[in-house]
């Protein structure tokens, strides 16, 4: 008697599931020829945006109530942006029995749309909303316990997250000074989240309000600053020297043979002066030949096949001082020649 009780019980349960089911159901949603990032919908700044949306609606084929196949279908799928009041209807899917292959199959084809996302629908001082699918179908003529006709209930069903594409936020813009000897202002347009990168013991930066900012140097440190305004991930950049900066490379030969000259000179663009210096040796001189160049010359005498590593060195002067770094080439000072072939 307990286990037909407990089938009773059990076969109620069934009738009701299908009593109760969503006979049409919409199943899948998505999105598709439109920027992402993690499955996030990128929508472009003060442009609309259109992509293609996909769905597939699923339905009954037989329940409690009957055999389903052959009866009618409709409904509608509604597109809205949410916000606060009101919504923005994007646009309104029509579905109706034509969009399944046959009265066998419980699936439908896939449903698509070409759709227009308005501009504004995301801004810079409200970056994030979602796009909801709102969905309902129509009753008609169906059996019990749907057979009052008329359209159920909306049932939002899909939810997909959208946010500002920042590769298409406003330029920043930079209107100060490229170098810095030891504070210079910036006025910044269409500024993000500003911060001063590569700075530590060099330089500090400050708020002034009005879109300006003031970069001012740590004491007689030198160095190379980057302000940077950054709008999730893009980022815009303007380099700022800092102090007196020894920039460039030292051309020229790598050897400097005994008895000859060599020229080394720095590749730079203006006319920065430098000061030179080359490591100590007896049988090697130098002189300034312009503020970036200088020659070498050897003398004296060393022993055939004889070979020394010597230094050159540049270091930057300017307005804000010698710099505190330098730039270097090491060369050898070599002996290659074969006295038995001198006269």
């Amino acid at each position: 008697m307990r286990i037909i009780r407990i089938l009773s019980v059990f076969a109620l349960l069934i009738v009701s599931k299908f009593a109760l089911a969503q006979i049409v159901n919409l199943e899948t949603v998505s999105f598709s020829f439109v920027p992402k990032e993690n499955g996030v919908i990128l929508l472009n700044h003060n442009q609309p945006t259109t992509m293609r949306a996909s769905f597939t609606v699923s339905r009954i084929l037989s329940g409690a109530s009957g055999t389903w196949p052959n009866l009618p279908i409709k409904a509608e799928i509604v597109l809205f942006i949410l916000s606060d009041v009101p919504n923005t209807v994007i646009d309104v899917i029509n579905v109706s029995t034509s969009d399944w292959y046959g009265p066998t199959h419980t699936v439908s084809k896939t449903i698509e749309k070409d759709i227009v996302i308005p501009a504004g629908a995301v801004t810079l001082a409200n970056p994030n909303s979602s796009i909801v699918a709102r969905w309902r179908f129509y009753k008609e003529g169906y059996p019990s316990p749907y057979n009052t006709d008329g359209w159920t209930d909306y049932v939002d069903k899909k939810y997909t997250s959208m946010k500002l594409n920042p590769n298409t936020v406003p330029q920043t813009t930079f209107s100060g000074p490229n170098a810095v000897c030891s504070e210079g202002i910036y006025t910044i347009t269409n500024p993000y989240t500003v911060s001063l990168e590569n700075a530590a013991g060099i330089a500090s930066l400050t708020s002034l309000g009005n879109n300006q900012w003031k970069v001012s140097r740590i004491g007689n440190t030198d160095g190379k600053v980057i302000l940077r305004s950054n709008y999730n991930g893009k980022t815009f950049d303007k380099e700022i020297e800092i102090g007196s900066i020894a920039k460039g490379v030292i051309s020229g030969n790598a050897s400097l043979p005994l008895g000859e000259s060599r020229t080394y000179t720095l590749a730079l663009n203006g006319n920065t002066d430098y000061k030179w210096s080359v490591s100590y040796n007896p049988n090697v001189t130098w002189t300034k030949l312009s503020p970036t160049s200088i020659k070498l010359s050897t003398t004296g005498s060393v022993p055939q096949g004889w070979s020394e590593n010597i230094t050159i060195s540049a270091q930057a002067i300017s307005s804000c001082g010698l710099s505190s770094n330098y730039i270097t080439k090491t060369i050898k000072f070599v002996n290659d020649r074969d006295p038995r072939l001198e006269n």
